[in-house]
């Protein structure tokens, strides 16, 4: 295995068709989350734009039927806006 250069990861964001995926894959190289997990994420409550902090939870109710592998409660990544 080896990391992901940086001009593979221009190539996928120009290859997206919309800004919901160029989101996914920012946040995915961004964090290093997995897939399911910035799909479990709450947009419009787990993300914290001031303090720049995504809080994220073992969810078992998550529409999309994705979640965190972590049981234990929420852990927090802070990042750069």
């Amino acid at each position: 295995m080896r990391a992901v250069e940086q001009n593979e990861i221009l190539v996928l964001l120009q290859s997206c068709t919309n800004c919901w995926d160029q989101l996914l894959i920012l946040l995915a190289v961004e964090t290093g989350y997995r897939i399911g997990e910035l799909l479990g994420i709450d947009y419009t409550k787990d993300i914290d734009f001031r303090n720049h902090t995504i809080r994220m939870y073992f969810r078992d109710d998550n529409e999309n039927r994705t979640r965190t592998k972590n049981r234990r409660g929420g852990f927090e990544t802070v990042w750069t806006i």
